[in-house]
């Protein structure tokens, strides 16, 4: 359904000019309603198409090749998640740079070594300073052994390479993180993620490649029209592994190591079985079966960095209905999925598909997907199975803010005063680390005090982004009806997103809003009823009585360039009530009730905590604060568009605010400077010379050492020196609460 007119409206002086308003809105859309065909005539145009049926078998089949590769990154979920308690949401990105390999060995026999910022870039950048220039040796890009490998000695080093991955991140990241809490481990596959798609992106380019079919290519007939049998085969190969793993689970040693390890860790070490042994083994074997099925099915995919990751999506719906236990439930669910996929593309191409603004709606194979996710939540229970792990750590300290106004308002007096004096590409860098650490706040409030991770906060300020553009530009609201009804429905949307974590536990919310973070992006944000398709919709500048603060205007200290001081001093008093806000929740008995129920729900509960009551509380306020940085960031940028809330941006924010600390407010303030483009990066830019293309590539590095060697955070290293002065003091009491009582009672020690 789209909106194919609208009566003008002025802009609002009362609320009575806004009930005008929506009844406006309600006609058009009534008017466009009665324009769409009846849905009996839509009924009757679907059963009198007599191929119907034979055409989606047809286009059923053509899905197997996606369906395959879905099937196989559910399986190494699994894999991962059996052998060493990860739900691997890196998985795409491994199969991804395994078939990224095997084309750079199969067109020109070059191995592509991982892209770093040369160190010695510092010793140019400072140089610089002083009138000098150096030109240092670069850092080496490829290994090149002849022109180009033959089939099958590619696809051997492809594989021994996705082998080689495997065992370097279970030691250097998984092994260290073996007694981290679950939400840790979480994290950091979100940073190999990053790592991986940025040194994708900076060898291989970010355009589709095209790879030669390497299963045969004769036809068969299907729905009388000729078919390739590769997908056939891909999908007789998904089946096959589906088939080795389960024999080998059940009837091998090897394999019932694994499930007692699983089972009961400690029990497993007395019997004289090494749990380490059997994680570095699932994650060597779930490398090579994700990328083995990723390299035969790249020619029917193709390589392309920006959707190839995300498939893991769909493949994590496929491992929760099997339970992260059945392969074969999870490679019949994979398989299926790619299917129904593609048989919704070539239901867009009917006549009597539901159009928006004369084209398809898009983004509903994701929906979809995000409806099998919660589907396979609700059928299969409350949580994953769980792992007899030794011990396992919850997430660092959270400590609250002391003097909190008295802080606040010194730190903010700084930054205003910064404001005024700095030049436009200080201010911009300072404004991109405000609106940043909003994002980081909002995180503090779910996962630092609820224990609640969820990867949709992003998606969430785009709703409040896209709403506040269609509510300016299309309905007339002005100034502050527009920005407050945008935050209104974007928190609704947020806490509707996360009712799931009212049933379930651990990490299923993050995996949950995951989905529901790809289903806005693609079947909201690229709707052109709503957002604007893959273009970008625009947002009015802020005026309140004939008095403009939006970037543009101009400030009667400072210089005339964008954006202006005015702006980012409304941004930073926006910020700081933030702030304020945060800290005295984190004080409140609400705040306490917080971190009982993150520290243990069932004990909180025993002590009288409402945790439903106090998550969705905490899904509420965190969505309210990522809400107002999506407006913000609309009035920013004057416009909205599906890249700045995408879900590669939500995970970039999940790595700046675990890098600041996400469990306190000096964590977002720390995390929002380490954006991308904020204040860090534009002095590493135009002060040590660090190119912008790394900003991807540090961010994921610094998210990867900080969750490994410095769980704190930045902000939690700053804080230790504060520690190490309050125990020479000597010991202090401070009364009990009720999340002191729920870690004393599950024998934990609150830190």
């Amino acid at each position: 359904m789209s909106v194919t007119s609208t009566a003008p409206c002025r802009r609002l002086a009362s609320i009575g000019h806004l009930t005008n308003c929506v009844k406006c809105f309600i006609m058009a859309t009534s008017s466009a309603w009665r324009s769409q065909p009846s849905p009996s005539l839509r009924l009757r145009n679907v059963l009198g198409d007599h191929r119907l049926l034979s055409d989606l078998w047809l286009f059923a089949v053509l899905g197997f090749g996606t369906g395959a590769l879905i099937a196989a990154l559910g399986m190494g979920v699994a894999l991962t998640y059996r052998g060493s308690g990860v739900v691997n949401l890196a998985s795409g990105a491994v199969a991804m740079y395994t078939a990224y390999t095997y084309w750079g060995l199969r067109t020109g026999g070059r191995w592509a070594i991982p892209p770093l910022p040369n160190p010695l870039t510092l010793v140019e950048g400072i140089s610089g300073w002083f009138g000098a220039s150096l030109a240092l040796p670069d850092w080496p890009t490829w290994v090149t052994i002849g022109d180009g490998w033959a089939t099958t000695p590619a696809f051997v080093g492809a594989i021994a390479t996705a082998a080689v991955l495997g065992v370097a991140l279970h030691a250097l990241v998984f092994r260290p993180l073996r007694a981290a809490s679950a939400l840790a481990k979480v994290v950091a596959t979100v940073g190999v993620f990053l790592v991986l798609q940025a040194v994708v992106v900076r060898r291989f380019g970010s355009t589709a490649l095209s790879v030669e079919p390497m299963l045969p290519s004769s036809s068969v007939s299907v729905a009388g029209r000729p078919v390739t049998v590769d997908r056939i085969w891909l999908a007789g190969l998904a089946v096959t592994m589906a088939a080795c793993l389960w024999a080998m689970f059940r009837f091998t040693r090897f394999g019932r190591r694994i499930r007692a390890a699983a089972e009961d860790e400690k029990a497993a070490t007395l019997l004289g079985i090494s749990p380490q042994r059997q994680a570095v083994a699932t994650w060597v074997t779930a490398s090579v079966v994700m990328g083995a099925v990723a390299v035969f099915a790249a020619p029917t995919t193709q390589l392309d960095p920006n959707t190839l990751p995300f498939l893991v999506v769909p493949a994590v719906g496929a491992a929760l209905l099997g339970r992260f236990v059945s392969f074969p439930v999870t490679a019949a669910t994979g398989i299926a999925i790619g299917s129904m996929l593609s048989m919704i593309t070539f239901l867009q191409t009917k006549a009597w598909w539901p159009q928006a603004a004369g084209r398809p709606i898009p983004g509903v194979g994701s929906l979809v997907t995000f409806v099998v996710i919660i589907g396979a939540v609700t059928l299969r229970g409350g949580s994953l199975p769980r792992r007899g792990q030794i011990t396992e750590s919850s997430l660092p300290a959270c400590p609250s803010l002391r003097r909190p106004g008295a802080t606040i308002v010194g730190l903010g007096s700084v930054a205003a005063v910064l404001t005024v004096l700095v030049s436009y590409g200080w201010r911009e860098a300072i404004l991109n680390s405000l609106i940043t650490g909003m994002l980081c706040l909002s995180l503090v409030v779910l996962t630092g005090m609820a224990g609640q991770l969820s990867l949709a906060q992003v998606a969430t300020a785009g709703l409040a982004g896209y709403s506040l553009s269609k509510l300016g530009t299309a309905w007339g609201l002005g100034f502050p009806m527009a920005p407050l009804v945008a935050i209104a429905v974007a928190t609704l949307a947020g806490v509707a997103a996360g009712l799931p974590a009212l049933r379930v536990r651990g990490v299923n919310l993050a995996v949950v809003s995951l989905g529901a973070a790809v289903a806005l992006q693609e079947f909201v944000f690229r709707n052109p009823t709503f957002g604007d398709g893959y273009g970008s919709a625009p947002v009015d500048s802020p005026a309140l009585f004939g008095v403009g603060f939006g970037p543009t205007d101009r400030f009667w200290l400072g210089d005339d360039a964008v954006p202006s001081p005015r702006f980012v001093l409304v941004v930073l008093v926006v910020f700081a009530a933030s702030a304020y806000g945060v800290a005295r929740l984190r004080s409140s008995e609400l705040g306490r009730d917080m971190l009982a129920v993150r520290a243990n729900e069932r004990a909180a509960a025993a002590v009288g905590v409402d945790v439903r009551a106090t998550k969705l509380i905490a899904l509420a306020v965190a969505s309210l604060i990522a809400s107002t940085s999506g407006t913000l960031s609309g009035y920013k940028l004057g416009q909205v568009t599906p890249a700045t809330f995408g879900v590669f941006a939500g995970l970039m924010i999940v790595a700046v605010a675990y890098l600041g600390g996400i469990t306190s407010i000096g964590g977002a303030v720390v995390g929002g400077a380490m954006a991308s483009g904020g204040v860090v990066f534009y002095v590493l830019q135009h002060y040590a010379g660090v190119a912008k293309e790394f900003e991807l590539i540090v961010g994921g590095v610094g998210l990867l050492a900080t969750v490994v060697l410095n769980p704190d955070g930045v902000a939690g290293r700053l804080r230790r020196a504060h520690v190490l002065a309050d125990r020479l003091r000597g010991p202090h009491r401070s009364p009990a609460d009720p999340a002191t009582i729920a870690t004393v009672m599950t024998g934990g020690v609150r830190r």
